[in-house]
């Protein structure tokens, strides 16, 4: 079985300035519905890790979990702890809310990866570029996490060095038929 988890955490769905605040609230929603219905058709159990809840509850109800960092101010290692701890499969595939598209094959492709290689994390390589806000991780890294989390490390791509980590080439992809697009709704 697979979690799905949206992170969404320090993201400005908030700001004060409102015409702004709007356009982005209003952009990443769709990008959680879209997320949300995709990840619904093949994972179990859908979760988001936000800063902001209440942007979430208005919109989803009871229809995903959403849950809070439990470290604050770690970026997406904060996110990726919250889900590891919370989550209740054993594998985890996890997304930036940002991503305009996901393709529910490749979530499926990096999953059933994962259990045959008996990799911690499954990861594609895009662009010449390792994408692990596009990745699957098994929950039992969540030790690792919080023993780095704890000594001062907040990047993700610091973290695969201490997993074992199985790769996705773009040629494996293409071999596959699986489809990666990194496109983001928001800037930075």
């Amino acid at each position: 079985m697979l979690t799905g988890v949206i992170l969404a955490g320090g993201l400005p769905m908030n700001s004060e300035q409102v015409e702004q605040a709007h356009f982005q609230s209003s952009a990443l929603r769709e990008c959680i519905e879209t997320q949300v219905h995709t990840m619904s058709r093949l994972c179990s159990e859908v979760m988001v890790v936000t800063d902001y809840p209440i942007h979430l509850v208005k919109c989803f109800g009871s229809q995903i979990r959403i849950v809070t960092d439990f470290y604050q101010s770690k970026g997406p290692m904060s996110g990726l702890h919250a889900a590891l701890s919370l989550a209740r499969h054993k594998a985890l595939w996890i997304v930036d809310c940002r991503l305009v598209h996901i393709s529910e094959e490749a979530g499926l492709y990096m999953y059933r990866k994962l259990l045959n290689t008996g990799s911690d994390a499954v990861v594609p390589i895009i662009k010449d570029k390792p994408h692990p806000l596009y990745a699957v991780y098994a929950k039992r890294n969540v030790d690792k996490l919080i023993t780095l989390i704890e000594g001062g490390v907040t990047r993700i791509e610091e973290f695969l060095h201490f997993l074992k980590t199985a790769y996705i080439t773009e040629e494996e992809a293409e071999a596959y038929h699986i489809h990666f697009e990194v496109t983001k709704c928001l800037a930075n």
